[in-house]
């Protein structure tokens, strides 16, 4: 059946270009309508492919912004019990709050259909930077400067 459904298939594409190019007037003028709407139909799959994207990515930060939140109010929840001090936790809700920027501009860029690739990456590393000043926080029990000032 599948390859009945294929041959026939392949049939009707060969007709149709064989009328586009060497059909007479009237075959030629309906070719032309076919493909014309057959480009119209693959744009419109294309637009709605990228619609459904865009909304799948409208909550892509999300969760990340919740789990930042969640964590450094764990963070300070347990400031004393691993010895953070405020300077320490404001410079981590300080680089949070950049994060977050960050992801809004990105945010705002994808709506307007602009390039957000590299604005990505440097988002990438200044997570990366908070969850390793965050983890070095608690496995050190707050003792370390090395990240405090990036």
């Amino acid at each position: 059946m599948r390859s009945l459904f294929r041959l026939l298939i392949l049939l009707l594409l060969v007709l149709i270009a064989w009328n586009y190019y060497m059909g007479n007037e009237e075959e030629r003028s309906d070719s032309e309508q076919v493909v014309e709407s057959a480009r119209q139909f693959g744009e419109s799959i294309v637009s709605l492919i990228a619609a459904e994207k865009d909304r799948f990515s409208d909550g892509k930060y999300d969760d990340i912004r919740s789990r930042l939140e969640e964590s450094l109010g764990v963070l300070r929840n347990r400031a004393g019990e691993l010895n953070i001090n405020d300077d320490q936790l404001e410079g981590l809700e300080s680089e949070r709050l950049g994060v977050d920027s960050l992801m809004n501009n990105i945010e705002d860029l994808r709506e307007s259909n602009q390039e957000t690739g590299e604005l990505e990456r440097h988002l990438e590393d200044r997570l990366s930077n908070l969850i390793q000043r965050m983890e070095v926080m608690i496995n050190n029990r707050g003792t370390t400067t090395d990240f405090n000032n990036r």
